[in-house]
């Protein structure tokens, strides 16, 4: 059963924000997205969000860590 106005990014923001499920990738993300442009040196015109999907399977049981991280650092100015 399907809720409108929830949709994916809503549901990963849920698990990871709510529920503090440790793999939760909200590859919807436009910062999350733009973090790992800058930092992984992305194509965002290429396959991002599978790209960013092979990248998060290296972080696999922290995957919510890292995207907390991914946004501190974007909050801190270190990524802009």
């Amino acid at each position: 059963k399907t809720i409108p106005g929830v949709g994916p990014w809503t549901q990963e923001m849920i698990l990871l924000f709510t529920l503090e499920r440790k793999n939760a990738f909200p590859v919807e993300d436009y910062h999350l997205q733009q973090s790992m442009i800058q930092l992984y040196g992305l194509d965002p015109n290429n396959q991002l969000k599978k790209r960013m999907k092979e990248i998060a399977e290296t972080w696999e049981g922290n995957t919510s860590l890292a995207c907390l991280y991914l946004w501190e650092l974007r909050r801190l100015k270190i990524l802009t």
